[in-house]
Formats: C-alpha cells, sequence, structure tokens
C-alpha cells in the first residue's frame, strides 16, 4: 500500500488493523447451458454468513478479455452486461456461496468466476 500523505488517520485501509481476513478465495471455469439456470456451490462452512466478494472475466466464450468484473450480490438482472448475455447474482447462508448463472446467447459459454470468502459477516 503507497501512502499518499502523513495523515494516517485519513486512510482508510491500512495493514495495522485486523480485518479483511480471507477464509477461502478460488477460481473455477462455470460452463453455462443455453436457457438453463446453472447454480456455483462453494463451500465455506463458516456456521455465519460471512462477507464474501465474486468477480469474472466477461469472457467471449473462450476469447481472453483481460479484464476482470465484479458481479453484484442479492440482486438478480443483467448483471454481466458484455456480449455474453449472461445474467448472474451471488448469494450466501452459513454454509455455502451460492453463484448463480443463466445463458441467453444460444450455446453454452464459459464464464471465469473467482472469489473470496472472509471471516468477517
Amino acid at each position: 500500500m503507497t501512502v499518499i500523505d502523513d495523515n494516517s488517520d485519513k486512510v482508510l485501509f491500512a495493514s495495522a488493523y485486523n480485518y479483511q481476513k480471507i477464509a477461502i478465495e478460488g477460481f473455477q471455469l462455470a460452463s453455462v447451458p443455453f436457457t438453463t439456470d446453472t447454480t456455483i456451490t462453494i463451500p465455506h462452512s463458516l456456521g455465519f454468513v460471512p462477507t464474501a466478494r465474486v468477480w469474472y472475466e466477461p469472457n467471449r466464450n473462450g476469447a481472453a478479455s483481460n479484464e476482470i468484473w465484479p458481479l453484484s450480490a442479492f440482486q438478480h438482472g443483467d448483471l454481466i452486461t458484455d456480449d455474453t448475455n449472461t445474467i448472474g447474482y451471488a448469494y450466501l447462508d452459513e454454509t455455502n456461496l451460492y453463484v448463480v448463472l443463466y445463458d441467453t446467447t444460444g450455446s453454452t459459454v464459459n464464464i471465469p468466476l473467482y472469489w473470496r470468502i472472509y471471516y468477517e459477516s
């Protein structure tokens, strides 16, 4: 982390504080068939609903995009707005992170997913 100035009381994130400890992180290439809800289940078994973040590559069915976008949680709609025409959202419970994807392209698409599940709730 690069310190911009000497006013450390204005720093929002600093390694001196104990937060954002990663419990689990991972990657999966999700194969999403046409017009079928595909739920990716990622177990965490923490016993409480933690904080999580999910990202995806707006991959054009195998063509690298060189971009990684956040996938919004607790929403449903056209959240993946690139030309894969895939709809997605994520949610959590006490034992799992669920990523739900739905494809409208007319063929199976492969979506690279990344996630981090944190110990904090």
